[in-house]
């Protein structure tokens, strides 16, 4: 969407905060969703961990006006996990009735290109990274519903 008025904005930043308004009334105002799909942005010293809301290339304002968010990761490093194994986070709930903050783990089939449920015995023991903490990687063990995990 080209807008006409882009060159009395002075930053990318005013720019994106007034699309994501008028996107946003325009979906209250005819009761639908609207999702965006964003990348994050080229991250210097990047480690393979999932990236933060923040991350998003353009503006943080995706994060402060969006109601929902939610990072999609696959890892890409095997020395730092499985690279089937994608992890769902939910990072923003603005209405805690439709929702909570959580993450889900699952199998990415290459060849059918769907996402599975993950069977325990597949991934039994495998653990994927996923942040830092200070200067240390932060893993966590992959485990069933019901069973406890191993570490986190």
């Amino acid at each position: 969407m080209v807008d006409e008025t882009f060159h009395l904005i002075r930053t990318e930043t005013e720019y994106v905060s007034q699309i994501l308004t008028k996107i946003k009334c325009f979906a209250q105002h005819h009761s639908c969703h609207v999702w965006f799909v964003t990348h994050p942005r080229q991250l210097q010293h990047w480690g393979g961990m999932p990236p933060g809301m923040y991350d998003i290339s353009g503006s943080a304002h995706f994060i402060n006006k969006c109601d929902n968010g939610i990072v999609v990761h696959r890892n890409r490093n095997p020395k730092l996990g499985p690279l089937d194994i994608v992890l769902i986070y939910v990072r923003k709930v603005r209405n805690k009735v439709i929702g909570r903050i959580g993450e889900a783990s699952l199998l990415y089939d290459r060849i059918t290109g769907e996402f599975k449920d993950i069977d325990d015995e597949l991934v039994k023991g495998w653990s994927v990274v996923v942040g830092r903490a200070g200067g240390a990687l932060k893993w966590r063990t992959l485990y069933s519903k019901g069973s406890q995990p191993i570490n986190s």
